[in-house]
């Protein structure tokens, strides 16, 4: 049950990580688009 539970609590940090990992990288890329686009 232990193990379970550090288990649930890694793959739960593990998720959020990744899904801020996405927006980051999401927000960079509209950033250098909108940059391209505005330096254009």
């Amino acid at each position: 049950m232990i193990f379970d539970g550090k288990k649930d609590v890694s793959s739960r940090i593990k998720n959020l990580y990744l899904s801020i990992l996405n927006r980051v990288m999401y927000g960079h890329e509209i950033f250098i688009f909108f940059h391209v686009h505005v330096t254009k």
